[in-house]
């Protein structure tokens, strides 16, 4: 993973290229819908059209009216094709986004060429719960299915996160080997988004790229401008790419998405298929936990992240240690140490901003 830059590292946006992994059923979708419909960036993403290309030149073309670069990062072919064809220094992606993140990092970037990861990581338990719901409605076949009967078919999927940042995509146990970095990856190479809080990690999404929301003309308005992206983000929301994977569809608002996401679990702790599920897996829900602490340490990074989202009346200079988990203040931990909302606003019973 030495060709993905550190979270931390002076970004070099002239010889770095944004990577959104992509976790089915974990809003990857979400974020690779906003980059390219919203926000009109050319992407690179796994398609599986790999084969209609093959033996074609590099070149961007339109698919459903977006712009996307020629090439499918989701099979290993695709990938080496990429490569072969340097679609990196080619300069044509303005973005990538693929589940084999060990492969594409390989394959497609250098030492010199680099790419600057961003994860949006969902609830395993939830997760599991949108693939079986889409499982049984994509398959006549499985119709009868029962989330029971999910949980222990071979369909349910076990560690996936774990098994992919790890680079152990191939199968075989997970260990405490695996675990551990998965979570290093997350640490040092990964921007962090969550699924419930999707509006802010859209937001960080933004900031961490230095993706500036598109001007139609010299004559739209600023004002303007983010009301068009505003509404494209909501379409985005509450179209396919938003959708749960169970039939119920994603919102604008982050605490109405948590709590429509619980709502159509129709699974609670306790139940069969939760034991069964938590049970496979059982890296990935610590991954989980591990993912939600660095999303509240990550909540001024990079500095250009607070600059951008941070009051507009705000004269106070920050302090040069801003991190509240690296200067002391609070122990990462404890469960639940504190939550972060938009404006970097800390709630749950802790007084003043968090990186005060």
């Amino acid at each position: 993973m030495t060709h993905l830059a550190e979270t931390t590292a002076p970004q070099r946006r002239s010889h770095e290229t944004p990577v959104l992994m992509h976790i089915p059923m974990g809003g990857g979708r979400v974020a690779e819908s906003v980059a390219t419909r919203c926000l009109g960036l050319v992407g690179a993403v796994g398609n599986g059209e790999g084969k209609e290309w093959e033996g074609k030149p590099l070149k961007v073309i339109q698919l459903d009216g977006h712009p996307y670069v020629n090439v499918d990062l989701l099979s290993p072919p695709g990938i080496t094709r990429a490569a072969s064809l340097n679609l990196v220094p080619s300069r044509l992606a303005e973005y990538v986004s693929t589940p084999l993140l060990h492969t594409v990092s390989d394959s497609i970037f250098t030492s010199s060429d680099q790419g600057r990861l961003f994860v949006i990581v969902r609830h395993p338990i939830e997760r599991a719960v949108a693939s079986y719901h889409h499982l049984v409605k994509s398959d006549p076949f499985h119709e009868g299915m029962t989330l029971e009967d999910y949980a222990r078919s071979p369909y349910a999927e076990g560690d996936w996160m774990t098994r992919f940042l790890s680079g152990h995509e191939g199968g075989g146990e997970v260990t405490e080997a695996h675990a551990s970095m998965a979570k290093e990856v997350l640490r040092r190479k990964a921007a962090v988004g969550l699924y419930e809080e999707m509006d802010d990690s859209l937001r960080r999404m933004r900031a961490y790229f230095g993706w500036d929301i598109p001007m139609a003309d010299g004559s739209q308005s600023k004002a303007f401008a983010e009301q068009q992206y505003a509404s494209c983000q909501r379409q985005v929301m509450t179209g396919p790419a938003g959708s749960h994977g169970d039939g119920s569809q994603s919102v604008s608002d982050s605490d109405a998405l948590k709590a429509r996401s619980h709502d159509n679990m129709a699974l609670r702790e306790g139940d069969a298929a939760y034991a069964l599920l938590s049970e496979r897996n059982r890296y990935d829900l610590e991954l989980y936990r591990y993912a939600r602490t660095l999303f509240a340490r990550q909540a001024d990074l990079p500095i250009s992240l607070a600059e951008e989202i941070k009051p507009k009346d705000e004269t106070k200079q920050w302090p040069p240690s801003r991190n509240c988990v690296e200067n002391g203040r609070f122990s990462a931990g404890e469960k639940n140490w504190y939550a972060v909302r938009s404006a970097l606003q800390v709630v749950a019973g802790v007084e003043g901003k968090a990186l005060q």
